[in-house]
């Protein structure tokens, strides 16, 4: 019924980076659809159901319907990640509700906490974020990711962080690394060393 949605942070009862879901729900429109259109997240959000200081406010929709969760959230306890090789073919360039070829990806961590995609010896995303690299104190992410994620686009707007093609070859030559998505700005999660990331055997 709702094939695509949005995870949208709200802090204290603020909604974030409305401008960057705004443009990406009208791309879908326009991919999914072939509809152009004009999206504003704000009438979909009722303050008055926030409940909790950090939230996530999940938006699903589809041509004609929109649907909104307000979910209490927490950030993931994640530090170790296995390198999985993803089919050629596929693509995640919207944020699509099915995310079972995803979850299959998932289920090849082995013992890791989560996954690093690759398609070819090009790095992508791990299974619900951007990742991003640290090099002499400047930070780097896919060029071309599964998915073009909200904070990465801000982040790239404002020059925080750059893109850049990144290969497996290419992993050893950076100092560490972090998580980056909509509920997550540079920062929020935790720095990791490069050695958690387990190239594929």
């Amino acid at each position: 019924m709702f094939p695509l949605f949005e995870s949208i942070k709200v802090w204290k009862g603020e909604i974030c980076n409305a401008e960057w879901h705004n443009k990406r729900i009208e791309r879908a429109f326009f991919s999914n659809y072939n509809v152009e259109t004009k999206v504003n997240i704000n009438d979909y959000f009722n303050p008055a159901e926030i409940k909790n200081e950090l939230v996530k406010f999940r938006l699903s929709y589809n041509v004609d319907t929109f649907k909104s969760e307000y979910i209490p959230y927490q950030r993931k306890s994640i530090s170790t990640f296995q390198l999985v090789n993803i089919d050629d073919s596929y693509t995640y360039d919207h944020k699509f509700t099915d995310r079972n070829q995803i979850k299959k990806y998932f289920n090849q961590r082995k013992n890791a906490d989560d996954i690093l995609m690759c398609q070819g010896q090009r790095l992508k995303d791990t299974s619900y974020a951007n990742i991003v690299f640290r090099k002499k104190d400047k930070w780097y992410t896919p060029m071309f990711p599964l998915l073009e994620g909200t904070m990465r686009a801000k982040l790239i707007a404002n020059k925080t962080i750059h893109a850049a093609d990144i290969f497996i070859k290419d992993i050893p030559s950076f100092e560490s690394f972090t998580l980056i998505n909509a509920m997550n700005d540079l920062g929020e999660m935790p720095i990791l060393s490069i050695d958690k990331i387990r190239i594929i055997k």
